[in-house]
């Protein structure tokens, strides 16, 4: 699950969104029929996130189906987009094939060539000889620093918004004293105090860096997520590819690593950003995907707030408390 950005000319709304809709196999089949000329042999689920259902069919490809309008809009986007990247990207990616419109919403969905691999997980990841995984790295690497060379221009005539930080994290912020803190004073009202400060000094500490602000906006993946995005071969031990485009926009590219850093951890890191094209010092960056991790979480529980999700508001405040707790850890090590 992403961050959700907004462009520097708009407002955050409350766009009407389901994230626990769920897209059956027979409808999914059923749109394929209708809408592609492809043979529906065999359907199954292949994985969901918070704005699409992925089914892997026929064994060989891999079909996308947006659950509301906005992701539906990511996924148009991803389809316009995805033929643009291989001029500047060396990493496997999907190839769309088929498109089209699922139900009387007219959400859309995409199909392509399932790429061969699996989830890179931490697991994974550490099971590799040093020379495996110092080679995953890299390649990890490479396609980082290929997807911050696409071309802002020709992005944005494929509909990628360039974002703007600074107004973003305000808003957030804003919002975040506006849904959370009310919620922890109710829920947790003991801990609500240390809590809601502790997120505001992240916040603040990050907003008050005029140094964060002071990047070239480069074209970012904006979802490496290590099960859904980065895929790994483990029979030829190499990086498969890079899949889950519908996150990308123009921002800050350090944006780009803070989930490897959660991901795969510190060590991961050191080796990764040797191989980085980046100007942010080390410790300056590591502050700033502290705080990209943080406002993950946060960002999280406004999504349940705001649907409503009281099966998931717990969850999310507990995963808050978790994480709030690690900053505190982390800044009494330093």
């Amino acid at each position: 699950m992403s961050v959700e950005y907004l462009s520097s000319n708009s407002k955050r709304k409350n766009e009407s969104f389901d994230y626990r809709t769920e897209i059956s196999e027979e409808s999914a089949k059923q749109a394929i029929l209708s809408e592609t000329p492809l043979k529906v042999e065999h359907i199954e689920l292949a994985g969901e996130g918070m704005g699409s259902t992925v089914f892997r069919v026929n064994d060989e490809y891999m079909f996308k189906f947006s659950k509301y309008e906005k992701a539906s809009k990511s996924i148009e986007q991803e389809k316009i987009l995805l033929p643009l990247i291989p001029e500047y990207v060396h990493t496997e990616i999907p190839h769309v094939e088929f498109n089209g419109a699922r139900g009387k919403e007219k959400l859309n969905f995409i199909g392509y060539k399932g790429i061969k691999g699996e989830g890179l997980t931490k697991e994974i990841l550490d099971s590799l000889s040093e020379k495996e995984k110092s080679e995953t790295i890299q390649s990890i690497a490479e396609f980082v620093n290929d997807m911050h060379t696409v071309d802002t221009y020709r992005a944005k005539e494929c509909g990628v918004e360039e974002v703007q930080e600074k107004d973003f994290f305000e808003s957030e912020l804003n919002e975040t004293e506006k849904l959370v803190f009310p919620l922890l004073e109710k829920e947790i009202s003991q801990e609500a105090e240390k809590l809601e400060n502790s997120i505001t000094d992240s916040f603040r500490e990050y907003l008050g860096n005029a140094e964060n602000f002071e990047f070239v906006p480069k074209v970012i993946h904006g979802d490496l997520e290590r099960d859904q995005a980065i895929l790994f071969d483990n029979k030829k031990k190499k990086l498969a590819g890079v899949v889950d485009f519908g996150s990308v926009r123009i921002g800050d590219p350090d944006y780009d690593l803070w989930r490897l850093y959660s991901h795969y951890g510190k060590d991961f890191m050191d080796e990764f950003l040797p191989n980085y094209q980046h100007s942010t010092k080390d410790e300056d960056l590591f502050k700033k995907l502290e705080f990209f991790w943080d406002a993950q979480v946060v960002h999280r529980l406004i999504r349940f707030i705001s649907a409503d999700d009281k099966e998931n508001i717990n969850w999310g405040i507990e995963k808050l408390k978790e994480r709030m707790r690690e900053r505190k850890y982390e800044k009494t090590q330093k």
